[in-house]
């Protein structure tokens, strides 16, 4: 999908609606409309709630001519990388794609990215990293529990060694201890390495039937 570029007028006229006042930098036309790939994963509610806020900026401070790939692995877009003024992309565990992209002399923007890919260097250069606050969530979400009164707890994380998952739940776990409680933790996250979405659902079942009741469950993801 390639969305256009609007027009002087219309700019303006989205640019006084969404921001409320009007922006200096709309008294200059650009000489050049930036060509910009987004290469983010329409499935998942929080990039799509990105990509919005995306939007919103173009309008106040466009135009831009944007193209959308939706990042699945291995799907690239219609241009090579290079060809494009800027790039806003997910970077996951595929080595060839994060190298690509971390390569090209051109500004990248990495939205949720891996933990091999952030390597231990992170982003060199002109490359910028957009990341929850993944600790602060644990802590707002064992916050929220010990504020109902509840006296039993409990962890549903991601698959073992995504680091987004582990960093929401060492605060998670930590904040409960530090109340005076005990944390359980589902042992190897929603799905262990080989095992099928059935079994995994089936282990899952298991364990919470297990669990002191009343419980408050916090799972670090929403999938």
């Amino acid at each position: 999908m390639r969305v256009h570029p609007m027009g002087l007028t219309d700019r303006k006229r989205m640019c006084y609606t969404d921001c409320g006042k009007e922006n200096p930098q709309m008294r200059h036309v650009q000489t050049k409309v930036p060509n910009v790939l987004l290469r983010l994963p329409a499935s998942i509610k929080t990039m799509r709630e990105f990509f919005n806020g995306i939007l919103g900026y173009v309008r106040c401070r466009g135009p831009w001519m944007i193209q959308v790939v939706e990042g699945r692995p291995g799907e690239m877009p219609e241009m090579p990388p290079e060809n494009y003024d800027g790039i806003i992309t997910t970077l996951g565990p595929e080595k060839s794609e994060t190298e690509l992209f971390l390569k090209i002399k051109r500004p990248v923007i990495g939205v949720d990215v891996s933990e091999r890919a952030r390597g231990n260097r992170g982003f060199p250069g002109n490359r910028i990293r957009v990341e929850p606050e993944n600790e602060p969530i644990g802590t707002a979400a064992a916050e929220f529990l010990l504020a109902r009164q509840i006296r039993n707890f409990a962890f549903v994380g991601e698959v073992r060694g995504v680091f987004w998952s582990e960093q929401r739940q060492k605060t998670f776990c930590g904040r409960i201890r530090t109340a005076g409680f005990d944390c359980s933790v589902f042992p190897g996250g929603m799905e262990s390495a080989g095992e099928n979405f059935e079994k995994g659902q089936q282990r899952l079942a298991i364990w919470l039937n297990n669990l002191p009741k009343p419980v408050g469950v916090f799972a670090a993801n929403d999938i």
